[in-house]
């Protein structure tokens, strides 16, 4: 596979750092929002001596690290310094509890574990102290807020890697809905590329400042963001945990150019009372994932004009397909763009024939993916011709753009028809009192399943006898919600990655229908 002919040398991470640094060392590559700043020389030279740490921990190439601290530069430092020893590093969610890390620790074998001491109200030591001590890597943990003041005299060159570009960079763990955090090892050369890609869709240069609150333990900020930003000489804003006066405080101060972030960080900006749109002018592009109406909104409230829409899974390095920032609004609101070069997407049906143009099947991508810490996840999510099986449900259009529908676990049938819970989604969000909606099937005895529609308002009390007549002129009949649920977004649950727990979800619907059913049938 060939990036879009990138103009750099480096295929791994570490030397990608070196690289820029060579060419521009004065040049910003991070700050954060505990105050720390680094340009790229400082950042090559510290990363240097980290990998000198590393190896006096008795970390050998091939060892692999796990990592717990939030989006702060210490982050950014440890990853790489590890790369540069030639270790894997094995980023953790900073929501895990410690059976949560414990399974983590014996699924990666890990050899260390470096972590801040807290963040925010996490007290990280006494969260680590629950892990048992047989658990990989638990002999090893270093608790970075107190080596990090000794790593400035440490010899720079002293062990440094040579490292391949197959090699591991990252492993990543990403939640489905039905199944603990999956494993998924993600290599530098298919990250480097992959991301150069994602931003040339963008139209990144030296001069772009990317505001990152969206976790660097997400496949969205470690091969997405991270490389995508490195590759063409930038420089990364991150805020340590998400946090929105903060981050319009950064994003004003620093001049982010850039803006990663999912539909809830945008409205939770637009809805801060400190929020003006001065604040934030600075901003041309970046990436999100979401509706039409949710890119509408980015763009015309958060004033990004450029705001590109994106599809892809941590199994395809963060995004496989990306709109172009020059594309026009009816386009990057309405598909996620065309597949990114050294990928290719292809559409089947149950029977594995592939699919016209227009026609919905399921998503199959050759190309930049990755591969499962199983072998046993591997076999059963790769087809004989090399195609990773995504379990969405999407279409290429005649013009070759991708439109995603659904997880394919997330499809609803209702009365032998299948509905799309975004499609639906996407309607209720249209309703002005409607903050967001979660839309999922509930077994039916007569329908096979219901359609149920959990609505987040802006403070209005909502229910069927509002909500039904807007759906009904915008939505066949099949497709309007059998029952609508008001709930508070603290409520909705998530996976241990952050995502919205669509199993949680339906657990939550089918509780309420058996309520339902026992109080009519008199019990």
């Amino acid at each position: 596979m060939t990036a879009l002919h990138p103009p750099f040398r480096s295929r791994t991470l570490g030397d990608l750092v070196d690289e820029m640094a060579e060419r521009n060392p004065c040049a910003p590559l991070a700050c954060d929002s505990t105050g720390r700043r680094a340009t790229y020389g400082e950042f090559a030279e510290r990363t240097d001596r980290i990998a000198t740490w590393f190896a006096q921990q008795g970390l050998r190439q091939g060892d692999r690290v796990a990592l717990l601290m939030g989006n702060r530069l210490d982050w950014l430092e440890l990853a790489v310094g590890a790369h540069k020893r030639g270790l894997t590093a094995v980023p953790m969610s900073t929501w895990l509890r410690a059976r949560e890390i414990e399974q983590v620790l014996r699924d990666s074998g890990a050899h260390a574990i470096v972590s801040s001491e807290r963040m925010r109200r996490n007290d990280y030591r006494e969260l680590l102290a629950e892990v048992p001590p047989s658990a990989p890597g638990r002999d090893r943990l270093v608790f970075w807020d107190k080596a990090a003041p000794g790593i400035a005299v440490l010899e720079r060159y002293a062990s440094r890697t040579p490292v391949r570009a197959s090699a591991p960079a990252f492993i990543l763990y990403t939640s489905g809905s039905t199944a603990a955090p999956k494993g998924v090892i993600l290599s530098h050369g298919d990250a480097i590329e992959n991301a150069y890609n994602i931003g040339e869709r963008m139209h990144l240069s030296a001069d772009d400042r990317v505001f990152l609150a969206a976790p660097l333990f997400w496949s969205f900020g470690a091969v997405n963001a991270l490389p995508a930003l490195l590759t063409h000489g930038g420089g990364l804003v991150l805020q340590e945990a998400f946090e929105p006066g903060g981050a319009l405080d950064l994003i004003e101060r620093e001049r982010c150019t850039v803006f990663y972030g999912m539909i809830n960080m945008v409205r939770s900006l637009v809805e801060h009372p400190a929020f003006a749109p001065d604040r934030v002018a600075s901003l041309r592009t970046g990436l999100t994932i979401g509706s039409p109406s949710n890119l509408a909104y980015t763009k015309n409230l958060l004033g990004i004009d450029r705001i590109c829409n994106v599809y892809g899974l941590t199994e395809t390095y963060g995004n496989c397909c990306v709109s172009d920032a020059a594309d026009p609004d009816e386009i990057r609101f309405q598909a996620q763009g065309r597949p990114l070069p050294g990928n290719v997407l292809r559409i089947v049906d149950d029977a594995g024939v592939a699919c016209p143009a227009g026609t919905a099947g399921s998503v199959e991508v050759r190309g930049y993916t990755a591969h499962y810490t199983s072998a046993r996840l591997d076999a059963a999510q790769y087809t004989v011709d090399g195609f990773f099986r995504t379990g969405d449900i999407g279409f290429l259009d005649e013009n070759g753009l991708f439109h995603f529908q659904a997880r394919d676990n997330e499809m609803i049938k209702t009365g032998g028809i299948n509905v799309a819970p975004a499609e639906v989604e996407e309607v209720l969000r249209l309703h002005p009192a409607v903050k967001e909606a979660y839309v999922v099937g509930v077994p039916d005895t007569i329908k096979d399943e219901s359609v149920v529609a959990f609505i987040i308002t802006h403070g209005k009390v909502l229910g069927a006898a509002e909500l039904t007549p807007f759906c009904r002129t915008r939505l066949a009949s099949y497709k309007i919600p059998s029952r609508f649920e008001m709930l508070d977004a603290a409520a909705v649950p998530l996976t241990p990655t952050g995502k919205v727990h669509r199993r949680g979800l339906r657990a939550i619907a089918r509780r309420l229908f058996e309520s339902v059913e026992s109080r009519n049938a008199g019990c």
